[in-house]
């Protein structure tokens, strides 16, 4: 499978570890524009988002490629791809795909809308190198152009649900569509979208932030929102 590239901004060694007790520190709880530069809340919203959207992105392309040359229809089997003997492209076409080690047993289900799919999934997933119970739901356009068997998409995020650790919890969803376009066969290159995010120490709402994507590795960010 195609190597997908994640830009390269998104993760360093310095980035603490997200909605929990450390991504707090007070140093860093205050109202901030930035724009080609990274905190800790930056860094933690873009790597959970582009990372997610990449890996299911890279699940549903895998998915398309398989039912792209009828294999779900063969008398072969695979764990990779659970199909119910329906064309992803079939209306309500339900699949569990487990090609993609990160999103293994993500749910896939083909809306009435023309080409636009369903993505769930409610288990750990890793952001950062932590481990975490992760539940959210993406709906998915595949928009004309791209490259081979790679496409241009738009992605609403319509929830993630993420559970940390000493009772801290975030909730993030999209303003509209997120744009993910190709650069070349290899990878995405350019995300367009608007991110919010709500953060949670157990019932007491301690943070809401948002996020603009503007292109490339480009955002603009600020917190501290009521």
């Amino acid at each position: 499978m195609r190597r997908i590239i994640i830009f390269a901004a998104l993760v360093t060694c310095v980035l603490l570890a997200g909605c929990d007790r450390d991504y707090y520190d007070p140093s860093y709880y205050k109202v901030e524009n930035t724009y080609h530069h990274s905190t800790p809340g930056e860094n933690y919203m873009s790597s959970l988002v582009r990372a997610l959207v990449v890996d299911n992105l890279s699940a549903m392309e895998s998915a398309q490629s398989f039912d792209h040359y009828d294999l779900w229809k063969s008398s072969f089997k695979t764990d990779s791809y659970v199909h119910g003997d329906k064309s992803l492209w079939d209306a309500g076409a339900e699949w569990t795909v487990n090609y993609v080690e990160a999103v293994k047993g993500v749910k896939i289900k083909k809306e009435a809308a023309d080409s636009t799919w369903s993505m769930t999934r409610s288990k750990l997933y890793k952001v950062n190198s932590f481990d975490y119970p992760t539940d959210y739901t993406l709906i998915l356009h595949m928009l004309p152009g791209g490259v081979y068997n790679h496409h241009n998409w738009e992605v609403t995020i319509t929830n993630i649900e993420r559970t940390e650790r000493d009772g801290y919890s975030c909730h993030s969803w999209s303003d509209g569509p997120v744009s993910v376009l190709v650069a070349d066969s290899d990878y995405w290159g350019s995300f367009s979208g608007q991110i919010y995010l709500t953060v949670k120490k157990g019932s007491e709402v301690i943070d809401n932030a948002f996020l603009a994507f503007v292109g490339n590795s480009d955002t603009f960010y600020f917190r501290d929102l009521h």
